[in-house]
């Protein structure tokens, strides 16, 4: 079973791109720390937010709440792909996460340990039909 759970915090603001059907995608770069030989490294990992993720987190920046810094914790599906790098002639790899659940820390939250926060889930069959349009070479 394909299952990922990552936790880490949100690199940058989000991306809302607008799929068929007029359904929306939420693209987040979350950092996690990870270890190679003892030595400490961050892998950016790629998340994408579908149905109501995506929903939530276009609601929670509506408000004006900047999400870049903010502590995540997703679990999801992991997927591995590449496509070619046409001006420099070299492949690049890339690691995508398709959120099936998610959790999100504000900052104030985490220093008074009283969080209420939601978790959210997504029908798998509709991550799979919207992952099935997306463009991955």
């Amino acid at each position: 079973m394909n299952n990922w759970q990552l936790v880490g915090r949100i690199a940058d603001e989000p991306t809302i791109f607008t799929l068929i059907h007029g359904r929306i995608c939420v693209q987040v770069f979350v950092e996690v720390k990870a270890k190679d030989n003892n030595r400490e490294r961050i892998d950016c990992i790629e998340c994408s937010f579908f149905g109501m993720h995506a929903d939530a987190l276009k609601h929670v920046m509506e408000k004006g709440q900047p999400l870049t810094g903010t502590l995540i914790s997703v679990e999801g599906e992991g997927r591995n792909g590449s496509f070619r790098d046409k001006e420099h002639g070299i492949r690049i790899y890339t690691t995508k996460c398709f959120v099936k659940e998610f959790t999100l820390f504000p900052n104030d939250q985490i220093k008074n340990y009283q969080r209420k926060t939601k978790k959210y889930e997504t029908d798998t069959n509709f991550l799979r039909e919207v992952s099935d349009g997306l463009d991955t070479e």
